[in-house]
């Protein structure tokens, strides 16, 4: 056995390592882990895509960007690194908090 790491014997959902048990990915506590994980990745995506929306408001209505502004002080439709990777984690956000959308149902 490599390490010290040997199937339990009881359940093959865990590993001992010195007594210690390490979860599989497929045990209930580390699943409920990546759930707790995916919850908080969801809620951090819709506050970035609210944030995107309120951007596009006031691009709408007042011409200004605010993503423009923060990355760097740039008049409207610039755009630098720091404004485009803004750009890009607003977007992916967007996707992200897509994935929610089930779960409101």
């Amino acid at each position: 056995m490599a390490s010290g790491l040997r199937w339990g014997r009881r359940s093959a959902d865990w590993l001992t390592r010195g007594g210690a048990k390490l979860h599989s990915p497929t045990s209930t506590v580390c699943m409920r882990r990546k759930a707790q994980f995916m919850e908080v990745v969801q809620i951090v995506a819709i506050v970035l895509a609210a944030v995107g929306a309120l951007n596009w408001g006031l691009v709408a209505l007042a011409r200004f960007d605010l993503v423009a502004f923060i990355a760097g002080g740039m008049k409207f439709g610039e755009v630098n690194a720091i404004s485009r990777v803004l750009y890009l984690l607003v977007a992916v956000a967007g996707v992200v908090s897509l994935t929610a959308i089930p779960q409101l149902t």
